[in-house]
């Protein structure tokens, strides 16, 4: 494994997260920062500590018709980012799978239109989908993106196997889409919104995961918690607890990057 990242960090944890051998982040803004000065800024800090950036492209962008000001303003951000040294990629789409079937379409082509054209602004720059429905699109997955990262979100209670049956489940989806696959670790705790039958994977399934995730070129943890910087968020998302700027949640990261070879 050569690429490992972390979602949800703020700018205040980049020191921290570079420190514990994190090489990529996401912000998790999806475009709530309106001033360019403070995502230069975060970018800058990313350069300084040798981070790359996975930039989220303003989710209503993508997904429906912007506002003139949106549309201004996300421009002019994509033109001052292009050429950044800290950038890795475009995060274009999260979870396009969950639009209604009559915006699907609609959707589809939006988002293959921003694709082209961020590849066209920026050709050597990647475009990323994050998918919480693979099982929906085994060998089909019709949305656009180089590289389509994995998540699976918590541990459904009536799996037979838990969390240990995940890796299987990566190494399918591997071979259906050889090099453009990447996993997702989430230790997410949506039984906390969701409530039954979901739960947060445990220690020794947490082990196994990272242990099996090593064959990927790149893997990436969801911490269970949205940053400080997504305002309106539902609060249950928030988890004080998970904050990798806690020193407990620093020795939890450590023990399970070992299992990563890191």
């Amino acid at each position: 494994m050569e690429r490992l990242g972390l979602y949800c960090v703020p700018y205040r944890a980049l020191d921290i997260v570079a420190d514990l051998g994190f090489d990529l982040v996401q912000d998790y803004a999806h475009g709530w920062w309106t001033s360019t000065g403070e995502i230069t800024a975060y970018f800058d800090k990313c350069a300084t500590l040798g981070l790359k950036v996975l930039w989220s492209l303003p989710l209503s962008l993508v997904r429906e018709t912007p506002e003139p000001e949106m549309l201004r303003r996300a421009l002019g951000q994509l033109r001052v980012l292009k050429d950044h040294p800290a950038l890795d990629a475009w995060y274009l789409l999260d979870e396009p799978e969950t639009v209604s079937s009559g915006d699907r379409d609609q959707l589809l082509t939006t988002s293959r239109n921003w694709a082209h054209s961020l590849k066209t602004l920026a050709p050597d720059v990647p475009t990323v989908t994050a998918t919480c429905s693979w099982y929906r699109h085994l060998g089909s997955y019709p949305w656009p993106g180089d590289r389509l990262l994995c998540s699976t979100y918590a541990v459904r209670q009536y799996w037979p196997f838990g969390a240990y049956q995940l890796p299987a489940i990566w190494a399918g989806l591997a071979l259906l889409y050889p090099g453009h696959l990447v996993p997702i670790i989430q230790r997410h705790d949506a039984d906390l919104y969701w409530g039954h039958p979901y739960r947060a994977p445990n220690e020794y399934e947490m082990a196994w995961m990272c242990t099996c995730a090593k064959r990927f070129n790149e893997v990436w943890f969801w911490p269970g918690v949205v940053n400080d910087v997504l305002p309106g968020h539902d609060p249950l998302m928030i988890r004080p607890d998970y904050d990798v700027t806690r020193s407990g949640e620093q020795a939890a990261f450590r023990r399970w990057l070992r299992y990563l070879g890191r």
